[in-house]
């Protein structure tokens, strides 16, 4: 399945409020997977790893894929650019939002400006 670009405001919270009851059925499904038998006796287990080590160990692999990430996306030359791959691989200048090719604000073209007479 391809990725899917979503623009505007009712797109955008239709497609959230599909990924919120997608998680919540994961989660409900992984609940109804637990079976837990209390018989009042605890279990201690021996630990040579503190919870603050677990805790760094379990976060050094997240924090190292975001860290990646982030060198990528800034030493990625479309990125640094302003520039996206148009049709048969030509490279196209995008304009900040609001501003036209020109880098006149409010995006609208010459011939539009209403003339003085």
């Amino acid at each position: 399945m391809a990725a899917v670009s979503v623009h505007g405001l009712w797109s955008s919270l239709g497609a959230g409020l599909v990924m919120g009851v997608a998680v919540t059925g994961m989660h409900c499904t992984g609940t109804a997977a637990v079976s837990v038998n209390l018989d009042g006796a605890a279990a201690t287990g021996q630990s040579a790893v503190g919870p603050l080590s677990l805790l760094l160990f379990m976060l050094a692999g997240p924090l190292t894929v975001l860290l990646i990430a982030a060198v990528i996306v800034m030493f990625d030359p479309d990125v640094m650019l302003a520039t996206t791959s148009g049709a048969a691989g030509a490279q196209v200048e995008r304009s900040p939002p609001g501003h036209d090719r020109t880098g006149r604000t409010g995006g609208r073209k010459p011939e539009s400006f209403p003339r003085s007479r």
